[in-house]
């Protein structure tokens, strides 16, 4: 495929396989938040699913074409997540410190959605129950993150909340848990939704003016809205395509959020 400055785009994203898109293996485990329904409640906000919604609605055919040219692959609508906490996972098991690296086994197979190492259960259990509350949060922008990924920026409603303080809270404990006892660190928490990546940072550059559009067009249609998302929830996952959460077999149950 012929990329947006001419000549042939080279895949060099890891978690991207092929430009159709085909997802690489990126085999780990993180904290997710649980998604809710996409009804709103009495408190005036909408469910997970309304953004969802939304976001999936967002690039229509011709946009696509246009991102594609650039690299873009968007990721199935049905793994869309927000992550609270990056755990273990192939890209910084290679890190762990050396005492601890033998309770991962093999660095290829680390969680692999079909293990959770005992450490992994010890920590997130060291650090205590997460708050069990849904979290609103507010659309802030669309943007290319790190010149590799497209992103939806959120912002929590109530910063100084009790709820959101405690949340970030028990992030701090896992944090110093995972530094403590695997020697790695995790990044600060910006909330967003990636709805692909771009599958060379060469080429993500000529996609912004069509991204400044498309975030003034969700800007428009999300308004001040607010958002719910559910409790933390432990997952794993082989690649960017689904994600599992610990103890289950499938993927999270979500509302429906194909575009209408």
């Amino acid at each position: 495929m012929p990329d947006a400055v001419g000549g042939s785009l080279a895949v060099t994203h890891r978690k991207v396989a092929t430009l159709a898109p085909e997802w690489a293996p990126f085999r780990g485990a993180s904290i997710l938040f649980r998604p809710i329904g996409a009804e709103a409640d009495d408190a005036g906000w909408a469910g997970t699913g309304t953004l969802y919604r939304a976001l999936a609605g967002l690039i229509g055919g011709d946009e696509l074409a246009a991102l594609r040219r650039c690299g873009y692959c968007a990721l199935p609508s049905s793994s869309s997540h927000m992550t609270l906490s990056d755990l273990v996972h192939d890209g910084n098991v290679g890190h762990v410190a050396a005492p601890a690296r033998a309770q991962f086994g093999d660095e290829s197979d680390i969680a692999a959605g079909r293990e959770y190492p005992n450490v992994m259960r010890e920590i997130v259990a060291v650090a205590g129950a997460p708050c069990r509350v849904a979290i609103p949060f507010t659309f802030h922008a669309l943007r290319i993150r790190t010149g590799s990924a497209l992103t939806a920026d959120l912002r929590p409603c109530d910063p100084e909340g009790r709820d959101y303080r405690d949340l970030l809270a028990w992030r701090r404990r896992l944090e110093l848990l995972l530094v403590s006892r695997l020697g790695i660190g995790v990044p600060a928490f910006e909330p967003h939704v990636t709805l692909g990546y771009f599958a060379n940072r060469k080429a993500a550059p000529a996609a912004e003016p069509l991204v400044g559009a498309l975030d003034r067009r969700l800007r428009a249609a999300l308004g001040g809205g607010r958002f719910a998302f559910g409790d933390p929830t432990p997952c794993t996952f082989e690649s960017m395509a689904a994600f599992v959460p610990v103890g289950a077999t499938q993927p999270f149950a979500r509302p429906r959020v194909d575009p209408a």
